[in-house]
């Protein structure tokens, strides 16, 4: 059982990035569910950085698709199935920052097509 959720003895039930439970969750709301965390690593106080993977493409498509080929062996929009610690070393490249820790990654409803997308929060090291 990971933090991400927690088990009611017949379910599990998701949690959003304040650990509070869902209402408007996947299987009810198909194309309307909330946000829901699928990975956590670290306290919402260490994020200082937040990128959400609709954007990625847009601000730079050619990167982004060489960097998901070279992390993930796929262009895929869909990061539902992508582990952690690629999606962290991605980002990382992405942004080139090699001290970047990824803190959490929700999976959002995108409210204009249903289509689900995720928000990745991490934490790097401030420039001065």
């Amino acid at each position: 059982m990971n933090n991400n959720c927690y088990f009611t003895g017949y379910s599990v039930v998701a949690v959003n990035e304040f650990g509070d439970e869902v209402i408007r969750t996947k299987d009810k709301y198909p194309y309307s569910y909330d946000g829901f965390v699928t990975f956590r690593n670290g306290d919402n106080k260490e994020i200082n950085n937040t990128v959400y993977s609709d954007r990625l493409s847009q601000w730079d498509y050619k990167k982004t698709n060489n960097l998901m080929l070279k992390h993930f062996g796929d262009k895929s929009d869909y990061w539902y199935n992508r582990e952690p610690k690629k999606v962290e070393a991605f980002l990382r490249e992405w942004t080139n920052c090699n001290e970047l820790k990824l803190i959490l990654i929700m999976e959002y409803c995108n409210v204009s097509n249903g289509y689900p997308l995720w928000r990745f929060d991490y934490f790097t090291p401030q420039i001065n």
